[in-house]
């Protein structure tokens, strides 16, 4: 990440910061977080079941 020394407004700050953002790894770690849950969700269903 470049570290400019010019002072920042926030509204540009925050749109630098927007732009910064690996959008893709983002949806990929909820999308595996998601699945984790569900997948525990599944086992503690069958274990209670069986």
């Amino acid at each position: 990440m470049v570290v400019r020394q010019k002072k920042f407004g926030r509204k540009e700050l925050y749109e630098a910061y927007i732009s910064q953002i690996n959008w893709d790894w983002l949806f990929l770690k909820g999308l595996l977080i998601f699945g984790g849950i569900l997948f525990i969700g599944v086992l503690a269903f069958l274990y209670w079941f069986l």
